[in-house]
């Protein structure tokens, strides 16, 4: 195979910034990029080697490109798409970038005027390293700094494994969704013509009908989005002004600026809740939290214009935006979420050691911390969490009962409002056992991956030994001050949940806790699951509520499910209008409680293509249930025909084999299959099954 020539393009400027950092643009193409790690080394390496060849024999003792082979072409191939390399002639890259401004730059219509945007709003985009190996494509659509967005983008992409395409549009251009196949959209609301009036000081009546519009038509872009969205939609809202028109006098009246603005932010968040799977970006909140004197510009210009101070100089907006983006993607995709917080209690909760004689929670000093001080916003943050679904335990090296005692006593006290109490954690760790085989333990009780646990605790010993002995686990090694903060602003504790069942998580975990317990304690195992009334509810989901809850089993179940598929809120809904499909819930209930909705098989004509479980139900066995429904299901589609049972092993999913012991499945390069000749395995005889009509 030959072995092409390449070389810098006539027109790239390269500026060598010491070591392997480079800065690199295109003079007619723009884009303007700071290259180091692996990317500055190549763009430094093609001043003298002139083929793939010639790079690999400069680079031969560089182990950035030995460890990782294929990075060198990527690299390469990433700065020709830019237009950095090139294997034309000089004369040959002429023509071509003539072309190119004739239709781009110099063209009518909206070429020119993105190119000036561009220009004005968009900071040098950042390299470093091998190229990601995940694509992604995303659809931008917007005015202004909208527009400069794809450079943060594809850099906090980077940044997380992903190489990130992105494709800009108005707001009214949904269709590049489409068009594009966009695994996400990014819809960034209020442009000039829509805000301007909204900051006048003109008559209450043309104010409030500019408004209306505004809501109106903000929420008329939002469902066009969704519309030809196959991904995540993402819509940011709107800022109020750094200095409000009316000045102290809008204190006197309901009708100011920024009171628009609050309403004109309801009214998007109303939109974007109406649709599925979709997640507002909060700006107001974002900018408010960094300091809008040093992001925004309107001090300086117009306040409509959604500019940003220093544009082209001052990344910091571009970057803030970038991050909220894939930090809300990440909590919709449920992949780094937090599930459960194990937190130490001497020194974390309360300042000193409650096991000391002379410790008491009415000591002024622990009065003032737990009311108006750092524990209390502590036990606060905690309990916000506990709020958001995600599960609370105690791992603290303590005597038990002692603790219980004077805890459970300060709880019915004056304090009691303000103090988390023992019932507001699924499980305590109240023992001198070694904190990282606790929170081992709790792993297995609780059916929670290390990866989705942080631990709290505020000293360094017990973090070093958790962190050696547990990597997995997040460990919060931040100071005391900082744990409130972390807790409350960390998109790993952000949660999408929106499910009777996730706000009652801590409550039906201790519930299956206790079911556990009494089936350690039984000798009979069979006579136990017998007596303990398990009742199981079997619906065909239609009903938006319902699928929601599927949606998020779907997204957060790991260790009990058949394959590694996660099928977005959207797909999900999809399978339930599929006429050949159908989406089979399970809800759960038995002498310790109800679990609601606890299971969920996805069908499609004669596959199962994933059933999937909460934990919180395993011991029960109810997992025969929900499989027996969804082959039955299959079989009422396919009639005739062998059922595939989708399966594919992950490091989780081992307790899943188990589904496969009741039925006479044969061994298939997918899963498993159930001959069309082979009978239905039988509902478990301890379960009361119940099926209801469909929800629409």
């Amino acid at each position: 195979m030959s072995d092409p020539r390449l070389r810098l393009s006539s027109f790239a400027v390269v500026l060598p910034l010491g070591g392997d950092r480079a800065f690199v643009g295109h003079a007619v193409r723009g884009g303007p990029l700071v290259c180091d790690g692996a990317v500055g080394a190549v763009v430094q390496a093609l001043a003298t080697a002139t083929s793939t060849s010639e790079l690999e024999s400069v680079l031969a003792d560089d182990e950035r490109f030995s460890e990782s082979p294929g990075a060198l072409v990527a690299i390469v191939e990433q700065l020709r798409d830019r237009g950095i390399v090139t294997s034309s002639t000089h004369e040959e890259e002429v023509l071509e970038t003539r072309r190119f401004v004739e239709a781009t730059h110099l063209g009518p219509g909206t070429g020119a005027i993105r190119a000036r945007m561009r220009a004005e709003f968009a900071p040098a985009e950042h390299w470093q390293g091998a190229p990601p190996q995940r694509a992604q494509r995303a659809v931008v659509l917007g005015w202004c700094t909208a527009e400069a967005l794809g450079p943060a983008l594809r850099q906090e992409a980077r940044a997380r494994g992903v190489s990130l395409e992105v494709v800009t549009g108005f707001e009214s251009d949904s269709q590049l969704a489409r068009d594009h196949d966009a695994d996400f959209t990014l819809l960034v609301l209020g442009n000039f013509r829509l805000l301007a009036p909204l900051f006048g000081c003109g008559p209450a009546e043309a104010a409030a009908r500019a408004l209306e519009t505004a809501i109106s038509e903000c929420g008329h872009l939002v469902r066009e989005a969704a519309r030809h969205t196959r991904g995540v939609l993402l819509v940011s809202g709107c800022v109020s002004p750094q200095a409000e028109p009316l000045g102290l006098a809008a204190a006197l009246c309901d009708d100011s600026a920024s009171d628009r603005i609050v309403a004109l932010n309801r009214g998007i968040r109303r939109a974007v809740a109406g649709v599925p799977g979709a997640v507002y970006v909060d700006l107001e909140r974002l900018f408010g939290n960094e300091g809008k004197a040093s992001l925004l510009d309107d001090l300086v210009a117009p306040w409509a214009h959604a500019g940003v101070a220093g544009g082209a100089s001052n990344p910091r907006y571009h970057q803030l935006v970038a991050r909220a983006c894939f930090d809300a993607l990440d909590a919709r995709a449920g992949t780094r979420h937090i599930r459960l917080v194990a937190v130490d209690l001497d020194g974390v909760l309360w300042p000193g050691e409650i096991a000391e004689p002379e410790f008491s929670f009415q000591d002024p000093s622990r009065v003032q911390s737990l009311l108006y001080g750092t524990h209390g916003g502590i036990h606060e943050a905690l309990r916000a969490l506990g709020a958001r679904g995600i599960l609370l335990a105690v791992v603290s090296k303590n005597v038990r009962a002692s603790v219980l005692e004077k805890w459970n006593a300060a709880t019915i006290g004056e304090l009691g409002p303000n103090l988390l109490c023992p019932g507001d954690f699924a499980a305590l760790k109240l023992d001198w056992t070694e904190k990282s085989q606790a929170l081992a333990q709790l792993s297995a009780e609780l059916g929670v991956s290390p990866a989705a646990m942080a631990f709290l605790d505020d000293s360094p010993l017990e973090r070093a030994e958790v962190s050696h002995a547990l990597p997995a686990v997040w460990v919060l090694d931040v100071p005391l001050e900082q744990l409130r903060e972390t807790l409350l602003t960390s998109p790993r504790f952000e949660s999408l949940e929106q499910s009777p069942e996730a706000r009652a998580r801590t409550e039906t975990t201790q519930a299956r806790l206790l079911r556990d317990r009494a089936l350690d304690r039984a000798d009979d195992r069979a006579g136990f699951l017998a007596g303990l009334g398990v009742v199981c509810t079997l619906r065909t989901a239609h009903d938006a509520r319902a699928l929601d809850r599927a949606a998020e089993l779907v997204a957060r179940t790991n260790q009990f499910r058949t394959t590694a598929e996660r099928p977005s809120r959207r797909e999900v809904e999809a399978f339930a209008q599929d006429p050949s499909a159908s989406v089979i819930t399970l809800e759960v209930s038995d002498r310790f409680g109800s679990y609601g909705v606890t299971g969920v098989a996805l069908t499609r004509a004669g596959e199962l293509r994933l059933l999937t479980l909460s934990c919180r139900v395993i011991g029960a066995d109810v997992h025969h249930v929900l499989f027996r429904a969804a082959l039955e299901a299959c079989r009422a589609r396919a009639p005739g025909a062998d059922v595939l049972v989708c399966f594919s092993d992950t490091p989780d999913n081992a307790p899943t084999k188990r589904l496969f012991e009741a039925a006479e499945l044969v061994e298939h390069p997918n899963g498993r299959v159930l001959p069309a000749s082979a009978a239905l395995p039988p509902f478990p005889g301890h379960c009361q099954v119940a099926s209801e009509p469909s929800q629409r």
